[in-house]
């Protein structure tokens, strides 16, 4: 799988990002059919630097922390 950024939100007033990533599958040898996408949309709390000009690389690195947590946590949920 490889996501990409189809959507970054940023609102500074309620200091929340939105980030929306898909994969488009590729479609199974010899079949022409193409699978449905995989779509994530996480939101999360994020201020935006006083520089515009990192805002977009400092929101994907936010969201990558913010589901990288997710999924640890996850994890940890299947044992209870």
């Amino acid at each position: 799988m490889t996501f990409k950024v189809v959507n970054n939100t940023i609102d500074p007033r309620s200091h929340q990002a939105i980030v929306t990533a898909e994969d488009q599958p590729l479609p199974p040898i010899g079949t022409g059919n193409v699978g449905q996408p995989k779509i994530v949309t996480i939101q999360f709390p994020f201020t935006p630097p006083a520089s515009g000009a990192t805002e977009a690389t400092e929101v994907i690195q936010a969201a990558k922390a913010v589901l990288q947590q997710a999924l640890n946590d996850l994890g940890g949920a299947t044992s209870r």
